[in-house]
């Protein structure tokens, strides 16, 4: 282990305490220190050398999952030009209730 500390109480982490790898920082937890991961299970991983599944608290909060087909469907940002540096102004006045829903819509102001 490159670094040794558990992320959760700070305390070493030595090769043969049970503990797991966060899948996202690549950081160790003891599995007593609130990992959520009971005994038995983690007995059997180890048994069967099979992955346990781990977000630590830390990425857990930072971190969230872009759905696959919303991945899918996004459109990919096209090249528009290079901006004129001597392009005019541009201005936009805001009409209430100027869209299809009754919301407020920005209008190309001439």
């Amino acid at each position: 282990m490159s670094d040794d500390s558990c992320i959760h109480c700070q305390n070493v982490v030595c090769p043969r305490q049970e503990a797991l790898q966060c899948d996202g920082c690549q950081k160790w937890q003891h599995r007593t220190c609130n990992s959520g991961v009971p005994r038995d299970q983690y007995r059997q991983a180890v048994k069967d050398h099979a992955q346990l599944e781990l977000k630590c608290v830390t990425c857990t909060e930072t971190s969230f999952d872009i759905p696959k087909q919303l991945q899918e469907d996004s459109i990919a940002d096209e090249y528009i030009g290079d901006i004129p540096e001597d392009d005019p102004t541009v201005h936009y006045q805001t009409i209430e209730e100027g869209s299809n829903r009754g919301f407020r819509r920005l209008q190309l102001h001439s």
